[in-house]
Order: C-alpha cells, then structure tokens, then sequence
C-alpha cells in the first residue's frame, strides 16, 4: 500500500479488515510506542483482532512503558493482552 490515505480511507481500511498488525521501527521512541499502542487499544474497543510488535527493548524501558505491555521480537509471540 503506497498511495495517500486520508483519515476516513484509513478509518474504513481498518473497519474492514478481519486482521491487523502493527508494527514499529527499530529503537521506537515514546511517541512510536504510544501510537501504535493507542491503535492496538481503540481497535481492541473496536473488538477488531489485531496484535502489536515492537522492540523488546522498550519493555525494559520504564521511562518509555509506564503501563504493563508485552512486546514481542521479531521471533517471539508475546503480544499486547
């Protein structure tokens, strides 16, 4: 997927999709985490499957995690609850 979205395409995309996955770069920084940690929760809400990964550095990060969440490595299965 590389053409522009706008807010209520990407809105629908997600709708419809029976499976998400977010993904973070390499070494996120707070406002990474913090946003695709918001995703994972609002489609949560949504009751939409989704999982979330990112670097299992950050987990040991408590200036970063403030709140319990697993991560999981690009070989794990740890995902958020």
């Amino acid at each position: 997927m590389t053409e522009p979205l706008s807010v209520q395409q990407m809105a629908q995309r997600l709708k419809s999709a029976d499976n998400i996955l977010i993904l973070c770069h390499k070494n996120p920084d707070g406002d990474t985490v913090g946003c695709g940690s918001a995703l994972y929760y609002a489609l949560k809400a949504l009751d939409k499957p989704s999982r979330y990964i990112t670097d299992p550095a950050v987990a040991k990060s408590p200036r970063i995690m403030e709140t319990p969440m697993a991560v999981a490595s690009s070989t794990g299965t740890s995902i958020l609850p």
